[in-house]
């Protein structure tokens, strides 16, 4: 996993290799994520208490299959949405 410091909504995106992420962002938001308690087409998930971003490749809401890809450090009040995804 990543440590990201200094993230900036509209100005930094991440970026996946849409050959492992896949072709397509499906952004999902918890509060405490536990692994099982996204929605099912979800395959990102961020939870916005402990600011952290997950990859689960079996859907957000089975537990297991997810990965912990990135934290994000002074970024209270963070909203990550779609345009700060990019698949290369």
């Amino acid at each position: 996993d990543d440590l990201i410091v200094d993230f900036e909504d509209g100005i930094d995106s991440l970026a996946f290799n849409d050959e492992v992420f896949g072709t397509e962002i499906i952004l999902d938001y918890v509060s405490g994520f536990d692994g099982g308690n996204g929605t099912q087409a979800a395959n990102f998930v961020f939870d916005a208490d402990a600011l952290v971003l997950y990859f689960d490749a079996n859907g957000a809401d089975v537990e297991g299959g997810h990965v912990m890809m990135a934290e994000f450090m002074d970024a209270d009040g963070l909203v990550l949405d779609a345009s700060d995804f990019e698949l290369i």
